[in-house]
């Protein structure tokens, strides 16, 4: 679903350019050229039109796009905040989504936009591992899999313990969407699902630390 640039909000003219410099325990180290300027916040928070806008942009310029880092774990159930929009592109594309964004002017969003390419976290971005939001404005985001093994070679071990909570993900889920060599570290994290709501969330209520169990419904209740 497209919508027309003119309708909608302008983007912000800055965007952070990250590049890779080193990748150790906690993750990829990352640089800002000098002469970057940074978004400033402004009055409202993004809406889905806003990140429509975004990947309009980059896929009229030819570049496949998604969103990870926070936004890609709310994607998959799990509840953290950030007010910080990550996109990601192609390795190979940077230069052509930068010069598309940059064409286009500040928004009052409060939000920084920030640009990575793909090999800063060890992901393709590539269609076959993009899929679309449920909502009435299909965003994209990264397949659980691909992110769930992205996660892994970083060593984003919070990130990969959120993901599995939003997911309430499985053995057998990992067995169908991972390759082998990275089903081991899925499975360790999710035999910690349980420990990790100890002491806030009741098992007879939660499932996960993100995930309700479903209510019973008045004839359930009445068959038992």
């Amino acid at each position: 679903m497209a919508i027309a640039l003119s309708k909608c909000f302008h983007l912000v003219k800055s965007f952070r350019l990250f590049q890779k410099e080193s990748l150790g325990t906690q993750g990829p180290k990352l640089r800002v050229p000098d002469d970057e300027l940074f978004a400033k916040p402004g009055e409202r928070r993004r809406t889905d039109e806003d990140l429509r806008l975004i990947t309009s942009i980059l896929e009229s310029a030819g570049v496949t796009c998604c969103f990870v880092g926070v936004m890609a774990l709310g994607h998959f159930r799990a509840k953290r905040i950030s007010l910080d929009i990550y996109v990601c592109v192609p390795s190979t594309k940077l230069d052509d989504a930068r010069r598309a964004l940059l064409k286009h002017s500040d928004i009052g969003v409060r939000a920084f936009y920030v640009l990575i390419p793909d090999t800063t976290l060890r992901f393709s971005c590539i269609p076959s591992n993009v899929e679309l939001s449920s909502g009435k404005i299909p965003v994209p985001y990264p397949i659980a899999g691909a992110w769930a093994e992205a996660l892994i070679d970083l060593s984003w071990r919070v990130d990969l313990d959120d993901m599995v909570d939003g997911l309430v993900a499985t053995k057998e889920w990992a067995n169908e969407n991972l390759r082998e060599s990275y089903r081991k570290r899925l499975n360790d994290s999710i035999a910690g699902m349980k420990r990790r709501m100890l002491g806030k969330y009741s098992e007879h209520q939660y499932v996960s630390r993100f995930r309700r169990k479903p209510r019973p419904t008045i004839q359930q209740l009445t068959n038992e």
